[in-house]
């Protein structure tokens, strides 16, 4: 989209207006904050009322726990020594 643009934030200080999204999607990010409450407080600041949310969090020892610990260590490694591509800083 020309118009679209991204925001480099923090999920326990969103900056921007209360009841500014009709929707919010927290896929995998709440649980890794130092303070979950505040960061779904925070998700719940910006929704209008009436809009929706997708919260999802992981369980541990689950299949995603076993698939990003063991499976995804070569493949974050791959990515930023053989393709140079580093997906988080």
């Amino acid at each position: 989209m020309p118009d679209a643009r991204f925001i480099n934030a923090s999920n326990l200080a969103l900056p921007f207006a209360d009841m500014s999204f009709d929707a919010v999607v927290s896929d995998g990010v709440i649980h890794h904050t130092p303070d979950a409450q505040k960061a779904f407080i925070e998700n719940a600041r910006v929704l209008r009322k009436g809009g929706y949310m997708y919260l999802a969090v992981y369980r541990r020892y689950r299949y995603y726990y076993y698939i990003y610990t063991y499976a995804g260590t070569p493949v974050r490694w791959l990515n930023e020594k053989i393709w140079g591509v580093r997906l988080f800083t």
